[in-house]
């Protein structure tokens, strides 16, 4: 067996490595068919494809070339829906099933998680408030919000889902989460029952306290003849009337034991301690009251952390949101089983469990496939890592290429940490697939000197753990000579700190660096389409586009993608509901979707409370005889007869998509995706036209499934470009 690992930095050539490793096996003897190739995109599939077949004819192997489109290449979901598909009766399953796409896993996941999650708050509200979990989800301003219960909940499912843990695992887990919290509080040894509730005494306390701070208080706002020095010093009597201000309310707080919560005990601890001053500086409030305040606090702060019911309640909370979990998984489990549905998770996992469980799919791959390459592997899941751990079992030759340092799909559980332990068992001789080889790319292609130098020095200190040459890189002198030869200068390199004043937001950074490009285009031959502006998100990105504009300099960028955006998948899902009555999934996506249709916010709940097929029909007529829908209706008899632009264009009017944009935010953006789309279509029309095939909205829908582009929201020519990082 052959394992290679290439660790391959931004800019180091990575692709066109890759690409060369195939074409030289093919060389060597491998057929195109014998070849597995992942990446994380449909994009970059689609770019490997093209730069495999080029490779190929310009070493002129043509019948190679032409046999590439027989190769296994495409995303980690593709290529595991094409096993799952294969080998399904193997799973027990229709090799029939439908898949759901990312957007409407999202949807119907979102949907199942919310209805656990209501049905299970509503019965835990006290213990929420006294854990203070009951904040938002999703807050408009997350500064001093509570956390979000419902948040964790989402969380510890989308990751039970890609570490392959069931519903049923994750409850039995609850007790061994809790175990781990008391021994990392160090109350392991510790019984729930033992020791008491001290809250009443605590109450008491502070009462006590109260009192004798309003005796004194009294005593020294009206002192009698003879009484001494009184025990409140005449200038801190209005700090002392604040101080038993704010008691009475913490108490008032504090009363609601059912409510209370457990934060504002440890306030109560906090305060009691700030009132006691005494020692070298004397007593603020008189001797006696001072010491009652001080021991208070000292009894909270030593009582607090092992009281039981505390103890009680964060075992409650961690069943709590483990269950619920488990439950929403179930709730979605039977949403796709019902309808016949998986979404990629599942893909990954029936594809894992055939190769594990099916002799005969093992035997298949292995006599079939004698390459598998990763692309992007630091994006690599726990689940997928799983996959290509299995696959490369049965694969004689493995090339897996990535860079710890451009992980991006966190949010999808991926875990630069998974690359970093096979490098480790590699260079230790240790790999559980055999010996291999690990291959640092040294040199950028990509960048000048001045930014090599700049990431040289920035990114050791980034990535302490990873070994120094992993993380620097020098330029290549091939590429070096190439800029020289072609006059590109070198430019420059700046910093740039926005100054604004208060508190940080989006905006202020977005105007602090309209005003840095607004002094840099006062230099002499610096025009707007010299500058361009990387942001981490397109919603920084709009706010960078319209502080520039703001300012009267011209900007531009591309948008989110087509299907990303919900326009765009209000277009799809329109279409494909109008084409075919049956697709139950665009028609659900619809009603997701569109706030005026009545069924929208419960068509979750009226799914699943639906018992059979013909009960689901039903919901799925009444839904689409919906009036919000009317237009689709009549265009489905029309549409026969409409080129690609003009069903577009029908499908927007139908549904008054251009008026219910206006009502949205970025409207101007919002409508240049209507444009985009109609652009998608034209394309398609005008390609299938150039090849004389059939030009027919099945073919549209398809075309537009395959893009991945966004709206092109350039205005005119001389404009600064304005993107996100990932999409630069």
């Amino acid at each position: 067996m052959s394992f290679t690992l290439i660790n391959a930095s931004a800019g180091s050539g990575k692709t066109h490595r890759l690409t060369h490793e195939i074409a030289g096996r093919i060389r060597d003897g491998l057929h195109p068919s014998q070849l597995i190739a992942t990446t994380f995109t449909r994009k970059a599939a689609s770019e490997l494809v093209d730069r495999v077949h080029r490779t190929l004819l310009e070493q002129h192997r043509f019948d190679d070339a032409q046999g590439i489109g027989s190769a296994l290449i495409g995303t980690v979901n593709s290529v595991a829906g094409r096993l799952v598909r294969e080998f399904a009766l193997d799973l027990g399953i229709s090799p029939d099933v439908q898949e759901l796409d990312d957007v409407r896993q999202r949807a119907a996941f979102s949907a199942a998680i919310d209805e656990a999650a209501a049905e299970a708050g509503s019965l835990a509200s006290d213990l929420l408030a006294r854990t203070e979990h009951d904040g938002e989800e999703d807050p408009a301003f997350t500064f001093g919000s509570s956390p979000s219960w419902r948040a964790h909940v989402r969380t510890l499912a989308e990751k039970a889902r890609t570490n392959g843990i069931d519903a049923q695992q994750l409850r039995g887990a609850a007790d061994a989460a809790w175990q781990e919290y008391r021994e990392a509080a160090g109350f392991q040894g510790q019984r729930l029952e033992e020791g008491a509730d001290r809250r009443a005494a605590w109450l008491s306390g502070l009462d006590t306290a109260i009192r004798g701070l309003k005796d004194d208080l009294a005593a020294s706002e009206d002192p009698a003849p003879g009484a001494g020095k009184p025990p409140i010093a005449k200038g801190s009597l209005n700090s002392v009337r604040k101080g038993i201000d704010a008691l009475e309310s913490l108490r008032r707080t504090l009363e609601r034991r059912d409510r209370a919560p457990w934060s504002q005990w440890a306030k109560l601890a906090a305060v009691t301690a700030s009132k006691a001053v005494g020692g070298e500086k004397g007593y603020v409030y008189g001797k006696d009251t001072d010491t009652a305040l001080a021991g208070l606090a000292l009894q909270i702060e030593a009582e607090l952390p092992s009281n039981p019911q505390l103890l009680a309640d964060v075992r409650s909370l961690i069943t709590l949101v483990m269950s619920t979990a488990a439950t929403s998984l179930d709730a979605y489990a039977r949403y796709k089983d019902e309808l016949g549905l998986m979404d990629f998770v599942d893909q990954e996992v029936l594809a894992l469990e055939v190769l594990r469980r099916s002799e005969r799919a093992r035997t298949a791959v292995r006599s079939r496939f004698r390459l598998l390459a990763v692309d992007e592997f630091q994006d690599t899941s726990p689940i997928q890592l799983a996959l290509f751990l299995a696959l490369g079992e049965l694969v004689e030759d493995l090339i897996w290429v990535g860079d710890p340092k451009q992980a991006i799909y966190s949010f999808r559980d991926a875990d630069p940490d998974l690359m970093l332990g096979v490098l480790r068992e590699i260079r230790a001789g240790s790999s559980t697939l055999g010996e291999g080889t690990v291959d640092d790319l040294k040199h950028s292609w990509r960048s000048q000197d001045p930014v090599l130098e700049l990431v040289n020095q920035v990114f050791p200190q980034i990535f302490p753990k990873l070994p120094r040459e992993q993380v620097v890189l020098t330029a290549a002198p091939a590429a070096a000579q190439t800029r020289a030869r072609r006059g590109h200068p070198e430019g420059r390199l700046e910093a740039w700190t926005p100054q604004y004043s208060g508190r940080p937001s989006q905006a202020k950074h977005a105007r602090g660096v309209a005003d840095g490009v607004l002094a840099l285009l006062g230099d002499d031959g610096v025009g707007p389409e010299d500058v361009a502006v990387l942001v981490r998100s397109n919603a920084q990105a709009a706010e960078v586009v319209g502080a520039l504009t703001a300012r009267g300099i011209p900007a531009s960028g591309e948008g989110v993608p087509l299907l990303v955006s919900r326009e765009g998948r209000i277009l799809r899902a329109a279409l494909a509901v109008t084409l075919d009555g049956s697709d139950t999934l665009a028609l659900t996506e619809l009603v997701d979707l569109l706030t005026g249709h009545p069924a929208h916010g419960r068509w979750f709940s009226a799914l699943t409370e639906a018992k059979g097929d013909a009960a689901r029909q039903e919901v799925f007529r009444s839904w689409w005889q919906a009036d919000v829908l009317a237009g689709l209706r009549n265009l489905r008899e029309e549409c026969i007869s409409l080129t690609p632009v003009e069903m577009i264009t029908a499908l927007a009017d139908a549904l008054d998509l251009p008026e219910l944009i206006r009502s949205w935010s970025t409207p101007d953006q919002r409508l240049r995706t209507l444009d985009a789309v109609r652009k998608v279509a034209k394309e398609y029309a005008d390609q299938a036209r150039s090849v004389s095939a059939p030009i027919t909205l099945t073919g549209l829908r398809a075309a537009l499934d395959d893009t991945a582009r966004g709206p092109d929201l350039a205005g005119t020519p001389g404009t600064v470009w304005v993107g996100t990082i990932h999409g630069a």
